[in-house]
């Protein structure tokens, strides 16, 4: 159980990632996104 909480989390970074390099939270943050 606890590997699969692990994977999961994983998983969640990369997406955030990936939505990050597309430019996805520059339209919601605004000048504050990195």
């Amino acid at each position: 159980m606890n590997k699969m909480n692990t994977l999961f989390k994983d998983i969640v970074l990369i997406q955030i990632e990936v939505m990050y390099m597309k430019g996805y939270f520059y339209d919601v943050g605004g000048s504050s996104a990195p």
